[in-house]
Parts: structure tokens; C-alpha cells; sequence
């Protein structure tokens, strides 16, 4: 699912950057990759929006998850990057945030291409639960190199290719919700 960022969302999303790294995780220099990240969110959110799902977005709120859709809980996964994201590229979530509060991932790329200040596209490469995503993945630890990349923190890495579909994510946070609802 690939979409291109309205004029308004790269407005927000620089208005939310603060430059500063959030906490000494933080993989971006002085967080520059803030902008890509609030891109992704914001972006989601006018998804959620067209496809009427009641939200909260509770990434200012809240620092386990992004957004909110009844009980469920979703953390956005967004990787900044100067060239187009491939299936065969890698997912990577933080080892520390593997007991965060959260139902599920959704990973987004957001191309700024090289010389570029703006995005010209967020691309939506999948989601996969939380639960799922930790006993599938690879876990890598900072020095590793993985792919001709040297990993800076812990973490756990998966393909994009190996996760679910865009389309399928509302289906099933619905069933989901329904599961929460009545214990099934």
C-alpha cells in the first residue's frame, strides 16, 4: 500500500519533530528520523480515517503504541529511507520494547529521496501481532552484522516479505476486537 503524503501531513510532521533524540535509543542522529516517523503516523491516520475506524491516536500519550482502535493497540514501525523498500529488506523492532503493551506492528517505508527535504511516499509493507512477530524473528544483537549491516542495538528482524498484507489488518482487528469483547 503506498501512499502520497498530502501537503498538510509533511506540514504536521515537521510541526512535530522536535530534533531531539526521545531517550538514548534513539537510532537517528539529534532524531531527524522524527519527521519520517510522525509522516508514517499521520498518514495511517488519515486511513483510519477514510475507512471510518474509530481511533485514538495516542502517540504523544503514549509510549508502547501509536494508535488505539477499541482495546487494540498498534505500534507503527517506520524505517526512513533514500531508496525504494523491497519485500526482501528486513523489519526491525528494538529488543527493549518487546514487552511493551501492544497488539500489533504495522511497518511503513518512507522514501525521502537523497537531496530531498520531503517525502515523496510512505509505503505501507505489512503487519503482523506483536506475539507473532516475537516468536518468528530473528534476534540480532548490537555489533552483529547482518546483511553487510552492522546492527546498533538488540533487536528482532524479520521480512517484509513474511508478514501480513495491508488489505487483511482491518479484517482482523476486527475479529480481534470481537475476541476482546466476548472472551471467544
Amino acid at each position: 500500500m503506498i501512499i502520497i503524503p498530502s501537503e498538510r501531513n509533511h506540514q504536521e510532521a515537521k510541526q512535530m519533530a522536535t530534533n531531539k533524540a526521545f531517550n538514548g535509543k534513539t537510532m537517528l542522529e539529534k532524531g531527524s528520523g522524527q519527521y519520517a516517523g510522525n509522516l508514517a503516523e499521520l498518514v495511517f491516520k488519515d486511513i483510519l480515517d477514510v475507512k471510518r475506524l474509530e481511533h485514538d491516536y495516542t502517540a504523544s500519550t503514549s509510549y508502547h503504541f501509536d494508535f488505539k482502535i477499541g482495546k487494540a493497540t498498534i505500534d507503527l514501525k517506520a524505517k526512513q529511507r533514500t531508496v525504494d523498500c523491497r519485500p526482501d529488506y528486513d523489519t526491525h523492532v528494538n529488543l527493549y520494547q518487546k514487552d511493551y503493551p501492544c497488539h500489533y506492528y504495522v511497518f511503513a517505508s518512507v522514501l525521502i529521496p537523497k537531496g530531498k527535504e520531503l517525502a515523496s511516499k510512505v509505503q505501507f509493507m505489512g503487519w503482523c501481532r506483536k506475539s507473532d512477530y516475537w516468536s518468528t524473528c530473528q534476534i540480532k544483537r548490537k555489533g552483529d552484522n547482518s546483511d553487510g549491516l552492522i546492527e546498533r542495538e538488540d533487536g528482532g528482524k524479520k521480512k517484509y516479505n513474511e508478514l501480513e498484507k495491508m488489505e487483511s489488518l482491518f479484517n482482523n482487528i476486527e475479529t480481534h476486537l470481537y475476541q476482546l469483547t466476548f472472551g471467544e
